[in-house]
């Protein structure tokens, strides 16, 4: 059941107001976004609403539109996300070569528009520009409400970008403006598409789980990205207080498309009312280093949780690496 949101902080403006009370999903337990985009030492946050005991679930939500990662085309279905090699009926597109599937009654899927964008392109889209095109054509095909609203709601962080990854944004949305103009998608620009595209960048999901059709069955294979507005208000710590994961929480065998694509988020101990939630956008088993620079090239944020300031304390270092020389 989709629910409204109250704040704990500042108001919502009337357009994130709006954006939370038709983008948040199925909400097992009260929680709720607080602060606003404009507060430049935190911004927006998810706080509970009372006390939520460990292991509950506080979010379940399905994406507003997700694609097959690069390095998987091919290997995985455009629709129903079954690996195409355990299917002797795999059908891909001749005209577009990006869209697969593992069967023809899948097939009947392929968005004859994204096909028509992808052949004009006169280069190769990635993931990312897939998902831009996705997010377009949903909206304009009118498959789910107000998509772009509830998209451009989520923070961009266009200002943090650097000069040479802004040109590469605008060359590509320029081009791919001038195609979804010449087939009659209205109500875009160049500024929208930029926006967008900065807004996928920061906050993307990899979508992982156990696939019962992969052949080999290897777990967690992350070969989808995905959009998820609701968990994207999650702030990130390296020792989170939420865990992710995706799929059905039931033990049935049957295959569920939309199961497969749901994320899902539970508090890893008791919490406390008005008790920030935290998710990690990096994995933690990482080294300090490398979740800082993946942070910072990513986020565009340098990570100061408690778990980074106790391994810096601690002089702690990766194999072979050192802070300074007066550590060696």
């Amino acid at each position: 059941a989709v629910v409204s949101t109250q704040s704990t902080g500042t108001l919502f403006d009337q357009k994130l107001e709006f954006t939370m009370k038709i983008a948040l999903a199925d909400f097992s337990t009260p929680i709720a976004v607080s602060g606003s985009r404009e507060e430049s030492s935190k911004g927006m946050c998810v706080v509970s609403t009372r006390g939520i005991e460990k292991g509950e679930k506080v979010l379940c939500e399905n994406p507003i539109a997700s694609v097959v990662d690069d390095g998987y085309l091919g290997d995985w279905c455009e629709f129903c996300y079954k690996h195409t090699h355990s299917s002797d009926k795999r059908v891909g597109c001749v005209e577009c070569k990006m869209s697969h599937y593992c069967s023809a009654r899948c097939a009947t899927h392929h968005n004859l528009i994204e096909c028509e964008v992808y052949q004009r392109l006169p280069f190769n889209a990635n993931a990312a520009v897939r998902l831009l095109v996705r997010i377009i054509c949903i909206d304009s095909q009118g498959k789910t409400d107000n998509v772009i609203k509830t998209i451009t709601a989520l923070v961009s962080n266009r200002d943090k970008v650097e000069k040479g990854r802004m040109q590469y944004m605008y060359e590509i949305c320029s081009k791919l403006f001038e195609i979804l103009k010449g087939l009659g998608i209205e109500g875009l620009s160049i500024d929208l598409l930029i926006d967008i595209m900065c807004i996928i960048q920061c906050n993307t999901f990899m979508i992982a789980n156990d696939d019962i059709h992969h052949p080999k069955k290897e777990n967690q294979i992350a070969h989808r990205i995905g959009i998820y507005p609701s968990a994207s208000f999650f702030n990130s710590k390296c020792t989170p207080t939420c865990f992710v994961y995706f799929g059905t929480d039931a033990s049935e065998e049957l295959y569920d498309r939309q199961n497969l694509d749901e994320i899902h988020i539970r508090v890893v101990n008791n919490t406390l009312p008005n008790e920030e939630l935290f998710i990690s956008y990096v994995d933690g088993s990482k080294g300090l280093r490398e979740r800082k620079e993946s942070l910072s090239r990513d986020y565009y944020f340098l990570c100061d949780c408690d778990t980074c300031r106790k391994e810096e304390k601690e002089g702690f270092v990766e194999q072979g690496e050192f802070p300074n020389e007066n550590e060696r």
